[in-house]
């Protein structure tokens, strides 16, 4: 018994899955399958299973999703080192409940279906990629991924087709039903191993009876791969051969007991297209198709064999070789069967050679395949395969030098093996083991066996667990037919989602197909159908009403235009096709269906019109047939038909004298359905009418469980009984007035349409013809006799378009072109023709590839995108102080940052008159209140103008933006405004300060804000952003620096590069504005280098937006000082000007005599008169002074970085205690690198020591307007 290698726990919603040796887990839940990187054994309830084969969707009594698992399997194989098991215990776990048992007896009995031992899967015991078993030794070795046709679990593998193709294949198992076995066989020392490979195709599947011939799509019943395999340490030998049903359409109806009557059901030209598709398949993987035809002369199998070599020679290739052998004559209980069968084609054996792949490289492949068939392809196969399989062991055995003598045992391996493969193959198709076993007595046994199986309902009821196996649920809704009418079956391994999405996009690779649909149904009163026709009764009309020519008798119809143009899909239903006698009923005769059938054919032919007949179906009296126009025949797919029994009811036997046959396929990407319908009779049975209807639509059930209710396109024609409440004088009467809407209102089923009792939401056309019943039979006359039935319109058409929530448009739900009788009177009703007109979807395959591979890409990376975890939960967006590893601006950047534009916040609105000299702050918040935009939040409170008495506060830092939406990208960076931006940033003044932090008091981060006060104009401010500074460690030497732009009049400094005493730095509590697509002026001697010199950053320095003034002039409108302010201040401080001998007619007004009346004066709009200048130096005091210049304080406290932020200036405090300093020795810069003019003068600090005071620069003690 195989290991169990997988744990499952339990967990309220999810199944948590954990694999031996890997690293990482699952988590299943019931919308999708996530990778769980913690792999996390988890205690609790839970299995341990052998394999996982993924989820099959809720339906029915059950009300989630099951996850499929073996849980148990035996080896009966392996190749290198992946081991090949058959499953033995297959069961289905809820992943909502897992604790609780599968409701459902479907599930319940496909899981019994599945462990049976006819189901097997290959496992690699490392993580390698196992052999896959779903495709042939030569695909793969040529690099084949593996065949989708012999993989019959790919449905359940949909919950996972989000996850990367290579995580898939190492959790999920594919799945193949057949038969596989190895053995071990001996030359002298040598050990080779044995087997065989048989894989069953899910393209037509099913069991005996249900499943025979050839469907549109190219794939016939019981087609089975088999592959003899001889394996010698890495060398590998393998032949290959196929079997397959006949590729016709044919079919074995009734009950079967030893007797084969066959029935074609569709011509040759309708079987070429086909055909065509199967061989070509085949021909894809070979160059050249031996086909051996084991049907012989009786018992039905001569009708299906010559139709098969009708095929074959209309295709007139070299390709495909028709070898008949009439078995049972030639070769009578397989006797000589070897010595006929090599006789035809023991030379092409010889030349379509073997796989042989020796050494890591091909010696030879196979180049031509045996195609082998019988009637059932089952026991007459089996014995001709097994003598090709031998014959095929004698060429390797040669190849690999084994003499004769040890070849028997050989021999009888492969023999062994072959048998059991027959015996597993016939379970699977007919429900017993295959005959010819050689006991008379048990071939009988099997054979009535399986005659029981076959006709009780057993192979129904198989038949419906394969396709749930298979399609999943796909087929049950009108959105699923809808994706694999668009997608094909390979829409069962794509994800809902996956689906979904592929199905909404459907406008770029379908186009809409103008169609014409001619509905025709006609009561022909039974009685035995001639051949000939009786042109007094009209019958030469046939194709007049088959191809809805308007008839021109004004008594009848009202003249319309049919537009010529002939139908491309021709849909008949006749109803009493016999008479409904109780022995027809039981009997059900077909003659009169055959007859109509050629009397219609014949009528399309002398008009010149190539249709193709379809399918013809009877269900007692009722009959429906369907032919296409040739040039749409390769279109046609998925052809299904089913009846609905109504009418007499004993007990569990329904009668079908009255009732429905209803047939569905698939146009290009659109699914049609037709229903031919015969309700109850007699004037007052509207309910039973009704009940039927409903019976009908509900009961209709075609293949892969596929309901009427799910097809696109909906046609109900037929006789449908409902009559007229009237008198019949008055009726007869009204009819000939013409007097249509008088009738029209009195009749029953538009009566029951209004009410919506049934049919509702269908629509027919207008009816402006009279009534269809009843009519004496040869006569133009109603019913005359007893009875005096009143006149109806019993023979009727509607459609409807089934809609969803789709965005599609309701009212393209197709145009009536004609609607009308015709009168033919060799019946008591008049046959009825409707002309609709309608549109198909039409792929385009190369672009719904494209589509389907973005899909799949888009989910796949979205999928292996997020963060593996037991919650995927959205992250909120970080604060920038607390995200200790930021990005610092000057780091290089991915993309470039773009700013919204940001609103100035007017700090201080009701303290601005003492800091607001130049009215510019105003000026801006009166503009950013004119600015449109969503309302930002509230800016921080700020403290009041600075007190006497030491504050302390805490630190109220600005808080990062909120990132922008990812709907609506932010807006391209832009140049307009920008002058505005830049002249605000230089006319603005300093705000007032925050609180001294004290030195134990934590700083705390609140919600940053963008807004910042302006700057003062003249240039940028000269000092490092105060976050980048770390305390109590020396700052390294900067490279060589200039200022970004030098002053008006003034020439640009040279670089230096020495460095002196540091200066404390106030933290600013704003960042600043960014102007887009301009560097900001760095400080001299600073670089981006200082605060990682191990680190060389090439990024440029961060680009700031600035708000603009209402002021639209130049740069030059900027205000400018007045007086000479930097000579008085010069004076003050005691220092030379070294260019004072240079004029700067910037600064050549006379000077004030204190800072507040300069502040004063420059709040008027013109200049007040010169005053002298005061002699006193107001600086000269021992206490610090009030000064605006902030940012030169002694006192530094550091923020997280922020890419944007700038230091904020602040003032001192007035105190008379002596300040402590907030932080270690303070950092220091060098004069030298400090803008010229501006000689700093000479004061007392303390040194880092504390015990003497030693010159240094206060920087506190420059020009304000710095």
């Amino acid at each position: 018994m195989a290991a169990r290698k997988y744990r499952l726990n339990w967990n309220p919603g999810y199944i948590h899955a954990t694999k031996r040796g890997c690293s990482f887990g699952l988590r299943i839940s019931n919308e999708a399958a996530e990778l769980d990187e913690s792999h996390v054994q988890q205690s609790g309830a839970g299995i341990d299973v052998v394999a996982i084969a993924g989820v099959i969707s809720a339906s029915g009594e059950e009300s989630c999703n099951c996850l499929g698992v073996v849980t148990r399997a035996s080896v009966v194989g392996k190749v290198g080192s992946t081991d090949i098991l058959k499953i033995l215990e297959f069961k289905f776990v809820r992943i909502s409940a897992p604790e609780k048992e599968v409701a459902s007896k479907q599930l319940n009995d496909l899981a019994k279906l599945i462990g049976e031992g006819e189901y097997y899967f290959s496992i690699n015991q490392s993580d390698e990629r196992p052999f896959d078993i779903t495709s042939s030794f030569q695909s793969q070795l040529s690099g084949s991924d593996g065949n989708s046709e012999y993989f019959w679990n790919k449905s359940l593998w949909a919950h996972f087709a989000e996850l990367e193709e290579q995580i898939k294949t190492s959790w999920l198992i594919r799945i193949t039903c057949g038969y596989i076995n190895f053995k071990k066989c001996y030359a002298g020392a040598r050990q080779i191993h044995v087997g065989l490979i048989s894989r069953l195709s899910t393209g037509r599947v099913g069991t005996r009876f249900m499943t025979r011939g050839i469907d549109d799509s190219g794939y016939v019943a019981n087609y089975v791969e088999s592959e003899t395999i001889v394996i010698e340490g890495e060398n590998i030998f393998a032949h290959l051969q196929i079997r397959g049903s006949v590729p016709t359409f044919w079919e074995q109806p009734g009950i079967n007991f030893g007797q084969h009557k066959c029935n074609i059901v569709r011509n040759l030209e309708g079987s070429y297209p086909a055909s065509f598709k199967h061989f070509s398949r085949i021909l894809d993987s070979f160059s050249v198709c031996r086909i051996v035809n084991l049907l012989g002369k009786g018992e039905g199998e001569d009708k299906v064999s010559s139709a098969f070599a009708e095929v074959i020679t209309k295709a007139q290739n070299q390709v495909n070789i028709l070898i008949a052998i009439d078995y049972h004559k030639e070769t009578p209980k397989g006797k000589n069967l070897r010595s006929v069968l090599m006789g035809h084609i023991g030379e092409a054996l010889t030349n379509h050679h073997f796989l042989n792949f020796s050494n890591g490289s091909f010696v030879s492949q196979q180049s031509g395949v045996v195609r082998t068939n019988c009637l059932d392809c089952l026991d007459r196969t089996n014995a001709v395969q097994t003598v090709i399989a031998l014959e095929a062991l004698v060429n390797i055995l040669r190849e690999m030098n084994i003499d004769e003598g040890q070849a028997s045992r050989f021999n009888e391996t492969v023999k062994g093996v072959w048998s059991e493969s027959g015996n597993a193959i016939s379970h699977m198709y007919a429900g017993t083991g295959a005959l010819e076993s050689g006991s008379k007595l048990q071939d009988a046994t099997r054979s009535i066996s399986r005659t029981i199986k076959n006709n009780t309902g057993s192979d129904e009821n198989k038949q419906r667990l394969i396709e749930r196996l298979l399609y999943g649920d796909l087929p049950t809704t009108l959105r699923g037919q809808k994706i694999l009418s668009l997608i094909g079956n390979e829409a069962v391994l794509l994800s809902k989602d996956i689906s979904e999405n592929i199905y909404f996009r459907k406008d770029e690779f379908t186009t809409e197909l103008p169609i014409r649909v001619s509905c025709c149904t006609w009561n022909v009163n039974g009685g035995t159908r001639s051949p000939n026709l009786n042109t007094d009764l009209g019958e030469d009309k046939f194709a007049d009403w088959l191809l809805g020519k308007a008839d021109r008798r004004p008594a009848f119809v009202e003249q319309e235009d049919a537009r010529g143009r002939p139908p491309d899909v021709l849909v008949v239903a006749f109803q009493e096709i016999v008479d409904l006698t109780p022995d027809n009923i039981a009997k059900a005769p077909t003659k009169n269906m055959e007859v109509w059938t050629e009397l219609l054919e014949n009528a399309l032919i002398e008009k010149g019109l190539n249709y193709i007949h379809l399918r013809s179906e009877q269900l007692v009296g009722a009959g429906i047939c369907v032919w296409v126009r040739q040039h749409h025949m390769e279109h046609v797919q998925n052809l299904s038909f089913t009846k609905v029994k109504t009418g007499i009811n004993a007990g569990v036997y329904t009668g079908g004298n009255k009732g429905a046959l209803l047939v569905k396929f698939q146009l290009y990407n659109s699914t049609m359905a037709f229903v031919c319908a015969h309700f109850a009779a007699h004037q007052k049975q509207i309910a039973q009418r009704n009940s039927d209807m409903h019976e009908i639509y509900q009961k209709g059930m075609f293949q892969r469980g596929a309901p009427l209710s799910a097809q696109e396109w909906q046609f109900w024609l037929g006789d449908l009984n409902y009559r007229i409440d009237v008198e019949r004088q008055q009726c007869i009467k009204s009819i000939e007035n013409k007097n249509w809407p008088l009738l029209l209102g009195k009749d029953q089923l538009l009566d029951q349409m209004a009410k919506k009792k049934v049919f509702n939401g269908w629509q027919e056309g207008k009816i402006r013809f009279a009534p269809t019943y009843k009519y004496d039979k040869a006569s133009d006359v109603y019913d005359s006799s007893e009875k005096g039935r009143v006149p109806a319109w019993c023979d009727r058409v509607l459609w409807q378009r089934e809609t969803e929530n789709d965005g599609g448009s309701v009212l393209d739900c197709g145009h009536v072109v004609h609607y009308g009788r015709y009168e033919i009177k060799s019946s008591d009703h008049r046959p009825v023709c409707c002309l609709i007109d309608i549109n198909l979807l039409r792929s385009d395959e190369h672009a719904l590839n494209d589509v389907i591979n973005e899909e799949i890409n888009r989910a796949t990376n979205s999928r292996s995108s997020r963060t593996p975890s037991y919650e995927i939960q959205e992250q909120p967006v970080q604060n920038v102080y607390e995200y200790k590893n930021e990005q610092h601006y000057s780091e290089p950047a991915a993309t470039p940052v773009v700013s919204a534009p940001v609103t100035v916040d007017p700090i201080g609105a009701s303290d601005m008159s003492w800091n607001d000299p130049f009215g510019t702050v105003k000026q801006v918040e009166q503009l950013a209140a004119k600015k449109s935009g969503p309302p930002r939040p509230p800016p921080p409170k700020r403290p009041p103008p600075p007190k006497l008495q030491g504050q302390t506060a805490s630190f109220s830092g600005p808080s990062r933006p909120p990132p922008p939406s990812k709907k609506s990208p932010p807006p391209l960076p832009s140049n307009r405004g920008m002058i505005k931006r830049i002249q605000v940033a230089r006319s603005a003044p300093i705000p007032p300060p925050a609180a001294l932090l004290s030195p134990l008091q934590p700083m705390k981060a609140t919600i940053p804000s963008i807004k910042v006060p302006p700057v003062i104009p003249s240039r940028q401010p000269s000092v490092l952003p105060a976050s980048t500074l770390e305390f109590g460690k020396p700052l390294s030497a900067p490279p060589p620096a200039s200022i970004a732009r030098a002053r008006p009049g003034r020439m640009a400094p040279s670089p230096v590069n020495s460095i002196i005493e540091p200066v404390l730095v106030a933290p600013q509590t704003k960042a600043p504005p960014i102007i887009p697509n301009r560097a900001a002026a760095q400080p001299p001697g600073y670089s981006s280098s200082m605060l990682q010199p191990n680190i060389a950053h090439s990024a440029p320095q961060p680009v700031y937006n600035t708000p603009p003034i209402v002021n639209n002039n130049s740069i030059s409108s900027v205000a400018k000082p007045e007086i000479p302010i930097r000579e008085q201040f010069l004076k003050h401080m005691n220092i030379t000007d070294p260019f004072a001998a240079k004029a700067d007619n910037v600064y050549q007004m006379p000077p004030s005599d204190n800072f507040d009346d300069f502040f004063a004066s420059r709040a008027r709009t013109q200049p007040p008169p010169p005053k002298p200048v005061v002699a006193t130096n107001p600086f000269a005091t021992s206490v610090p002074r009030p000064t605006t210049l902030g940012p030169f304080q002694q006192n530094l406290q550091t923020v997280g970085a922020n890419p944007f932020q700038q230091p904020q200036q602040q003032l001192p405090f007035y105190s008379s205690v002596p300040v402590q300093p907030m932080m270690p020795q303070p950092q220091r810069i060098g004069v030298n690198d400090l803008p010229v003019p501006l000689i700093p003068s000479k004061s007392a600090t303390m040194s880092s020591s504390g015990s003497k005071p030693r010159a240094a620069i206060n920087l506190s003690d420059f020009d304000p307007l710095s």
